[in-house]
């Protein structure tokens, strides 16, 4: 099932579910739609967003970690995603929960 996020699975859907939608975005969200516990959509969907939509990835990357705060992978995305924003001379406005 495309929109699965099951315990354990590292990795991205398959080719063959990602020509189902006209971008990956797209999928992340849908997968999000379905099942929002899904903490690696929300990670996978940050890490997709570039300076016009700070906000939306910070929100994204933050949700990643509320949901599975076990998993480096999105505490090093969210700080890679801030370096990335700081490099292009965006403001940095960003939410950092008090659990984090």
């Amino acid at each position: 099932m495309p929109y699965a996020c099951a315990a354990g699975n590292t990795g991205d859907v398959n080719v063959a579910a990602n020509r189902m939608y006209t971008d990956i975005e797209t999928l992340y969200t849908k997968t999000i739609n379905l099942n929002p516990t899904c903490w690696m959509a929300y990670n996978n969907r940050g890490i997709l967003y570039d300076g016009s939509q700070l906000q939306a990835g910070d929100e994204d990357l933050n949700e990643a970690i509320h949901l599975k705060a076990d998993n480096d992978k999105s505490y090093y995305d969210r700080g890679l995603f801030m370096s990335n924003m700081v490099s292009i001379n965006l403001p940095l406005m960003i939410s950092i929960r008090p659990s984090d």
